[in-house]
């Protein structure tokens, strides 16, 4: 399964992405404690980098079941769902995130 390799295999060549997104939201949300919604969040790589800035309140969602499992690894999502980008997310109130 790709999920299992998608980090090693994207580290070099991607890798900057995920820590530059995290990096432009750090300059336009200083609080520490928003929700945030990782939407696309794959293996957790955005997640990741969020969470070494100090975020805490992180939540995934990802279509793909085993690349959240990778994501769940990483241990920097309060919660993870399975799911399309453009559904509604079930348990989630609307407007629950400060950023997305």
């Amino acid at each position: 399964m790709w999920s299992r390799i998608y980090d090693a295999e994207l580290d070099r060549p991607y890798r900057i992405s995920p820590i530059k997104s995290a990096r432009a939201l750090a300059k336009v949300l200083s609080d520490k404690e928003a929700s945030i919604l990782d939407a696309g969040a794959g293996t957790g790589m955005v997640g990741e980098a969020l969470g070494e800035l100090g975020y805490s309140k992180i939540t995934a969602l990802d279509l793909s079941s085993e690349m959240l499992e990778v994501a769940r690894k990483k241990g920097v999502y309060q919660a993870l769902y399975q799911g399309k980008l453009e559904a509604e997310i079930k348990g989630c109130p609307p407007n629950s995130f400060g950023a997305i």
